[in-house]
């Protein structure tokens, strides 16, 4: 499948260097947001509980319940939380709701983001990451996309957008 293939094909710095751009990019993203001449958005998003949800509903995401879901999850959270921002886990979160389920659009995880109030959720992170693999006999080539938005869960207001893509060569 898909999801073990790309768990699979690439080494542990081959994934490393891949992640570190995606997470990069992820933060060069928060980072032009924060500093945007929007007055207030600075120190909202300096002082915001956010959430990072994966958006899967499309079939030709990657799902939710694959390894390569959750190291990109993990390796988001990381970034920003080594970058200061506070981030909360969805489980963790969200332990007294039915989670766990693969599939869910966006207007699922936003509804959920509105629902969690301790502590309540001023920005949600929704992001989807699209693979593709292509076998050749010699080598498979892979194709990675992971795009998503900055949303202010309370009002809608859209703080930006981000998009990384990578290819094996």
């Amino acid at each position: 499948s898909l999801p073990n293939l790309l768990g699979n094909v690439h080494d542990i710095s081959k994934k490393g260097k891949m992640m570190k751009k995606l997470i990069m990019a992820f933060g060069s993203a928060l980072m032009l947001i924060s500093c945007a001449g929007v007055p207030g958005t600075s120190q909202a998003l300096e002082n915001a509980n956010i959430l990072i949800l994966g958006e899967d509903a499309d079939t030709d995401t990657v799902p939710r319940n694959s390894r390569v879901f959750k190291r990109t999850l993990d390796a988001m959270a990381d970034e920003l939380n080594n970058q200061g921002f506070r981030i909360f886990d969805e489980t963790a979160v969200t332990m007294d709701m039915a989670q766990g389920r693969s599939r869910r659009a966006d207007h699922e995880l936003i509804d959920i983001a509105k629902s969690i109030s301790r502590p309540p959720i001023d920005i949600g992170v929704l992001f989807q990451i699209y693979g593709s693999a292509k076998d050749k006999s010699y080598k498979t080539d892979l194709k990675i996309r992971v795009s998503g938005r900055l949303l202010n869960i309370r009002t809608g207001q859209r703080y930006g957008n981000f998009e990384y893509s990578y290819r094996t060569k």
